[in-house]
């Protein structure tokens, strides 16, 4: 068992290191409040990053209308449950959401979370915004806001996003084909920090099981 600790604390170790080294090359791979530049940039781009609405990013938004009581049938049924990394319900319903498109909670006390990867059919509690250019990119200049969208862009009392959000909130996007690189590398980056978060979580398990069965 102090084995098994030993391993689970290194496993938690790198998964806390992997979100320090993601927070600190989102702060270096896009541009400073005010700055239309980002401190570091892959070779061969130079161009000013360029403001643009949310809106304006995006070809179309749909809101969800998929509930709980349609289960059945083949196609996962996405909620916040899943999203946030539980088991996926089948429902009975045609599939309304691609990987690229980027999601959010529109209703409820998370209203404003961000979530991207996944295809089904759309909760009746989430939006789902379908990119001109890179949902990965897209994805990450949302996500790095996370705490500005839960701060400015949410009704009081019970909160849901505000009903213009997409014509309020600012991006800052680079070209295309650099909108790619980030994105694919930040898709890289977040798929090795939920490897780990996979192996710790089940390391936990293993640990509760052993502490339930070695034990009278």
């Amino acid at each position: 068992l102090t084995k098994l600790d030993n391993t689970i604390q290194l496993h938690e170790r790198k998964c806390e290191e992997l979100a320090l080294i993601k927070k600190a090359l989102l702060q270096k791979l896009f541009p400073k409040k005010d700055e239309v530049r980002p401190e570091v940039r892959y070779k061969n781009f130079s161009d000013a990053w360029e403001q643009r609405k949310l809106g304006e990013v995006i070809i179309s938004e749909h809101k969800g209308k998929v509930k709980s009581i349609m289960k059945g049938g083949n196609t996962n049924y996405l909620e916040t449950n899943y999203l946030n990394g539980g088991t996926a319900q089948k429902v009975d319903a045609l599939a309304d959401v691609s990987k690229d498109d980027v999601l959010i909670l529109w209703d409820g006390s998370k209203a404003g979370t961000i979530y991207h990867g996944f295809e089904g059919a759309l909760g009746s509690t989430l939006k789902a915004y379908v990119p001109k250019y890179s949902g990965d990119f897209l994805y990450q200049i949302l996500k790095k806001n996370q705490d500005k969208i839960y701060q400015s862009y949410r009704t009081p009392n019970i909160p849901h996003v505000i009903k213009n959000f997409t014509e309020k909130f600012n991006v800052s996007i680079p070209t295309i084909i650099e909108q790619q690189e980030i994105g694919d590398f930040f898709k890289q980056l977040d798929s090795l920090i939920t490897l780990h978060q996979r192996k710790l979580e089940k390391l936990k398990q293993l640990k509760k099981f052993l502490l339930q069965n070695m034990f009278i």
